[in-house]
């Protein structure tokens, strides 16, 4: 395949110079194991063809850093566990994204701990929320300190008029918080 897509280069009547670069690109990641010369061969030719080269010169620097890290990922030969020489890329790649994902779970595990420690102290309280103080005393119309200043507005009162309070209790209410509230909040007023 090789020798096929160096004749479709130095063809001038086949295809475009966009449909020869992305042919050689193709050919360069389905074939991990072309040499350097051959793979210098090829990109010469496209070259000569006034074909762009910056596409196959990024795959070739993505080929090195992940030929850089791969020693790192195979055991030396001859230490315990080590495999039959040549490990294959798939092999390489496994080996990172195993090694990745054990240090992701060891980290998630501990994030995921703290998380939980700090939602039971917000779920294990039961502290009424300030505004859901407020709103428990308005509804039952018992005066606290807090909503001692609060206007009572009766919309049956006449214009001007002060209504007196209904002692009543209110069965339901709209709560508008100004610069808002949290989730566990509105949680909260709604129960």
């Amino acid at each position: 395949s090789i020798s096929q897509i160096e004749r479709l280069l130095r063809d001038g009547q086949r295809g475009t110079i966009v449909d020869k670069t992305r042919a050689l690109m193709v050919l360069y990641l389905t074939q991990p194991s072309m040499s350097a010369p051959q793979v210098q061969g090829l990109i010469d030719v496209l070259q000569a063809s006034n074909g762009d080269v910056s596409g196959m010169q990024y795959l070739q620097h993505l080929s090195s850093i992940r030929n850089m890290t791969a020693p790192t990922l195979v055991p030396a030969p001859g230490a315990p566990g080590a495999a039959a020489p040549g490990p294959t890329a798939a092999a390489l790649v496994g080996g990172a994204l195993g090694n990745l994902g054990d240090r992701l779970r060891q980290g998630g595990q501990g994030l995921l701990a703290a998380g939980m420690q700090g939602l039971k102290n917000v779920l294990s309280s039961r502290k009424e929320s300030v505004v859901c103080q407020i709103l428990a005393s308005l509804m039952d119309q018992k005066p606290i300190s807090t909503t001692d200043n609060y206007i009572y507005l009766d919309p049956k009162a006449a214009n001007g008029e002060a209504a007196p309070r209904i002692r009543m209790p209110f069965q339901r209410s709209f709560a508008f918080m100004v610069g808002g509230g949290s989730y566990a909040e509105m949680q909260s007023v709604q129960d």
